[in-house]
């Protein structure tokens, strides 16, 4: 049986120069102990590269919501707390019911109008649900809207 990928092939090997930019970043910037770049540096090379292609795929849904489609930190920052996490969920739970061959419908959960309801297909579904939540954290962080 032949494992099926869900990357094509051009994406792993921009993620293979991805990786060769990280380790060429590490030898030539050395940011100092504790430094949000050098945190961020560190944590990436110690990744998978799986989990820098995932990561990827990610962080490009995320420029795209952005840029894409004219979202903006603003709008981020006036939803509701929560609000993105579940959407994420949403988008979360329609890629799991895709793999398992299960119903594909809008959760009725969904915190928005139904046109904002945009699923399309397992991967990208995953790749909008991590952005998503990035969005989230990303709105915490600026609002300090934090509990416990």
């Amino acid at each position: 049986m032949t494992k099926q990928t869900l990357v094509p092939d051009e994406v792993i090997i921009r993620q293979n120069d991805l990786a060769d930019q990280a380790y060429l970043a590490d030898q030539a910037y050395i940011p100092e102990e504790g430094s949000l770049h050098g945190d961020i540096l560190q944590n990436l090379t110690q990744l998978p590269i799986e989990d820098l292609v995932a990561l990827n795929l990610i962080l490009t849904e995320r420029v795209g919501q952005l840029k894409r489609e004219g979202w903006t930190l603003d709008h981020d920052d006036h939803e509701r707390a929560g609000c993105l996490a579940l959407a994420a969920a949403a988008y979360a739970k329609v890629a799991s019911d895709e793999i398992q061959g299960l119903d594909v419908r809008r959760p009725s959960w969904w915190p928005w109008a139904a046109k904002w309801w945009k699923p399309y297909g397992f991967q990208r579904n995953l790749e909008r649900s991590g952005a998503l939540l990035i969005a989230e954290i990303s709105r915490m962080l600026r609002t300090t809207d934090v509990q416990g």
